[in-house]
């Protein structure tokens, strides 16, 4: 006897659909981190680990501590922000937020800001600017042995002119009027 499940005959194929939850306020991005260029700082970050929906776009804005923010919108992971460092004082750190965006009914939904410091108003440290001395090392000689020419003969000579005026000043000095030094200059003579 067959059963009711071997002997049912099948129905047609039903409609594949496809349920999602619906779109809401993004996580906070992950992962920031930036490459300091002279003039500009590269940022990367990557994307929420709940994103709630699809990311529409980033808002980045960046400023120094003593200057208002400014904004930036993406849909990269990336960003390059040109840095000024005019006027800034020196170690001066920008202070950079991350949030991704979504849309909702034309309603923006924007995640919490992730925020990192990144120096980028110091003096170079000599592994940044290393490659640049190398590639003008040949100048950079060239300065020095003018330096050696011009310098270093010019000190000999204000020495030398120093010296001749110190010479003639003293020379001149009647010893004899002092009693210490009299006695010195009679001890010599004898």
């Amino acid at each position: 006897m067959a059963s009711k499940i071997e002997s049912a005959e099948w129905g047609p194929w039903s409609l594949v659909s496809t349920a999602a939850t619906l779109p809401g306020v993004p996580g906070i991005v992950s992962n920031m981190s930036a490459v300091s260029e002279s003039n500009s700082l590269n940022l990367e970050w990557t994307i929420p680990s709940e994103p709630n929906g699809p990311i529409n776009y980033y808002t980045v804005r960046s400023r120094f501590h003593e200057r208002g923010w400014f904004y930036q919108n993406t849909t990269n992971t990336r960003i390059v922000i040109p840095t000024d460092c005019n006027n800034v004082t020196e170690g001066t750190a920008l202070t950079t937020n991350v949030a991704a965006v979504n849309i909702v009914n034309s309603s923006k939904l924007r995640g919490e800001w992730a925020q990192r410091d990144y120096p980028v108003c110091e003096l170079q440290d000599i592994v940044t600017i290393l490659p640049t001395v190398l590639q003008n090392i040949d100048k950079i000689k060239a300065i020095n042995i003018t330096l050696t020419v011009i310098i270093v003969p010019s000190v000999i000579v204000l020495i030398m002119i120093i010296g001749r005026i110190v010479i003639k000043k003293y020379s001149k000095l009647d010893l004899r009027g002092s009693p210490n030094l009299s006695r010195r200059y009679q001890l010599k003579r004898r």
